[in-house]
This record gives C-alpha cells, sequence and structure tokens, in this order.
C-alpha cells in the first residue's frame, strides 16, 4: 500500500465517549458543561502515523451545563447561534509525538464564523500506534486543550464593575473518545 491510501479509518462512539468543558465563574468556582450530540473520524496511516488525520463535529445546541437558563441563553443568537451555526468542527493540521504515550494533535477550530489553531494533547494514541502493524478493532484516548473563547466570538458578558469578569475567557476542554474501525 502506498502511504496515500494505506489509512485505516476509526469512528468515535459517542454513547461510549465524553465531549465537555470547563470554564472558571465569578473568577473562584467552575463551570462545566458537556455537549450530547458529536462525531469524529480518525484516519490512522500505519505506514506514517504523521500523515493520520483527525477530524470532528459538536451540535452547539445539544450543550448543557446542568443549569436550564443558561443552557437557553447559550443557544441563543448572543452566543452559539446554533441556527446560523449548528456545528463547531475541528480538522487537524499537524500530528505529532510528544512524550511517551503523548501525541499532539494542533488543527484549526471553527466556532461560528470565527476560526484558529488550537492544540491537543492525547494519550492512549501512542500506544496504538507503536503497534502499527496490529491496529485494534478499538481503544480509547483522552485528550485535553485550552482555549480563549474570545478569539471564536464568544463575547459575553463584559467585565463586571468592582473588576475581573463573570465568566473565565480561557476554556478548558476535556475529551474522552472510544473509537472503533469504521
Amino acid at each position: 500500500m502506498s502511504p496515500e491510501t494505506a489509512f485505516i479509518d476509526y469512528r468515535v462512539v459517542p454513547e461510549r465517549s465524553l465531549v465537555s468543558f470547563s470554564v472558571k465563574h465569578l473568577m473562584i468556582s467552575k463551570v462545566k458543561g458537556h455537549f450530547e450530540r458529536f462525531s469524529g473520524l480518525l484516519r490512522l496511516n500505519p505506514a506514517d502515523w504523521a500523515r493520520s488525520e483527525f477530524s470532528g463535529g459538536v451540535e452547539v445546541a445539544s450543550i448543557t451545563t446542568s443549569d436550564r437558563s443558561r443552557d437557553e441563553y447559550l443557544r441563543t443568537n448572543e452566543f452559539f447561534d446554533p441556527k446560523r451555526f449548528p456545528e463547531m468542527t475541528f480538522k487537524s493540521t499537524v500530528i505529532r509525538l510528544g512524550s511517551r504515550d503523548g501525541i499532539k494533535i494542533s488543527g484549526i477550530l471553527r466556532i461560528k464564523d470565527a476560526q484558529g489553531p488550537v492544540e491537543l494533547e492525547v494519550e492512549g494514541l501512542g500506544a496504538v500506534l507503536v503497534e502499527a502493524a496490529k491496529l485494534p478493532d478499538h481503544f480509547e484516548i483522552h485528550a485535553r486543550a485550552k482555549m480563549d473563547r474570545r478569539e471564536f466570538g464568544l463575547v459575553w458578558p463584559p467585565a463586571i464593575e468592582a473588576g475581573g469578569v463573570l465568566v473565565g475567557n480561557e476554556v478548558e476542554i476535556d475529551l474522552k473518545f472510544y473509537w472503533v474501525k469504521a
């Protein structure tokens, strides 16, 4: 097989996976949430793992933070605007070996009409790639990233009068994906 045709595709199993996030609230606590509907495709190239690809999408209207009024606000056109922009997407640009089992996946995150770079720190994928000749039928990975929500047009609310912000700008992303061969 040539490197261009050597891809082995995996799809994420949403029922066994999680796309979650956390953000500071009132500068002291964290609000946690997750998305209930998402998809992902991982195209592994055993001949040249650096040519592998990862892409995924999240339905923004599926957000839940365990606070109904907050969730309703996040679904308005003032924040995610799911009627105009129903999905946020990520597509890898570079995959490289990090630490012993760590892989770093750099890519472009698109939210609404903004896009920018995000780097995922992935655990679990390195162990799969070590045995490239014997890729499993299924496996799990855990990925983390941080992003500044303002860079993606998620600018709300303004600073509070006493100083600081109601909602932090840095969003921590936490992904747990269970993959099966497509």
